[in-house]
Formats: structure tokens, sequence, C-alpha cells
């Protein structure tokens, strides 16, 4: 799921929309507006977006795809932000946008490096990021099959020094092998 920072106004491309009678018709001349444009933040009831897109409507760039403005308001909460619209004339186009911390952009997109010290890589099957509903970054670590999770656990240190057990990271085993 693409990211959104956490109470920021953005402009970004939605679409492509598409003829809801063959399915792949580009729609090019849609009037959406602000009420068209409907918002659920983290599972919450959905509510036209606050911006106001600059005259009312988004504008068409190409091929079905148009910019969407979003005000800090549209993305003033942590998690799950499903963007949904529905225009006569077009299938219904929606997206889910996980609305993060800075710190956690800064990290996940390769601004800041939080932890520089993993220890055994080759025991380093996989790594998730994910953020919970107060904004707060987790590292999640996957290790293969059989290591001992609690050496591991002593043994991850960030930029510090600091154990980062006690920052936020779950360390499990993964047990899901890939086929050669």
């Amino acid at each position: 799921m693409p990211d959104l920072l956490y109470n920021t106004a953005t402009s970004f491309r939605i679409g492509p929309f598409v003829d809801d009678t063959d399915g792949k018709t580009p729609k090019e001349v849609l009037t959406i507006a602000q009420a068209d444009i409907r918002l659920s933040k983290e599972g919450g009831d959905f509510a036209q977006v606050n911006h106001a897109q600059g005259g009312g409507n988004i504008t068409h760039d190409e091929n079905g795809f148009y910019i969407l403005n979003l005000s800090t308001t549209d993305t003033n909460t942590y998690g799950d932000l499903l963007i949904h619209v529905y225009k006569s004339g077009a299938l219904i186009w929606w997206c889910h946008y996980d609305v993060i911390s800075a710190e956690f952009w800064a990290f996940k997109h390769g601004t800041s490096t939080p932890i520089t010290t993993l220890v055994a890589i080759q025991k380093l099957q996989r790594a998730d990021m994910k953020i919970d509903k107060t904004g707060t970054p987790w590292l999640i670590i996957w290790l293969e099959k059989g290591t001992d999770t609690e050496i591991m656990r002593k043994e991850l240190k960030d930029v510090n020094g600091n154990n980062i057990a006690a920052l936020g990271v779950i360390i499990g085993q993964h047990i899901h092998t890939a086929s050669p």
C-alpha cells in the first residue's frame, strides 16, 4: 500500500478511471467534484475529502488519470486511509494508503538509518516495517527457522548501541522457505 506522510498536504495521481461498459477505455472528461471523493480514516465512516481541489474539481492528467490534492486534515490520522471515487460512467476507483509518521517515513524511504547493525545477516529471511495507531514504527524481523531468537534479541543494536528489542522490534521465525 502506498505511503502518505502524516498531517501533510500532498498531490498525486489517482486512476486510471475507465469506462464502466467496456472496462478499458480511459475516461478523460469526468467532472469529479470534491463531494465525489470519499475518505475513510482507519476504518471510520466515509466523508468527503477536505481539500477543495482548486476550483472544485480534480484535474485530468492523461489516459484516465487525475490529480488529487489532499490537505493536512485529510492526512491527520495514522494508519489506513481508504480513498474511494464513484462517478457515473466510470468503474468505481479506490485505493488504500498508509499514513505514517515523519520518523517512519525517513526510516522506510532511506533518509535515516536508525538500525545499522543486523548481526547474523545470513540468518535474516525478511524484515517488515509496520506502524501502529499512535504512529510508532515497528521493525519486524523474520529469521531462519531454528535461529535462537533470544540471542538475536540481545545482539541487535541501534545506531546508539541500544538494544533494539526495547525499541519496538518483533523478532520471529520465518517458517516458509522458497523453492529453488
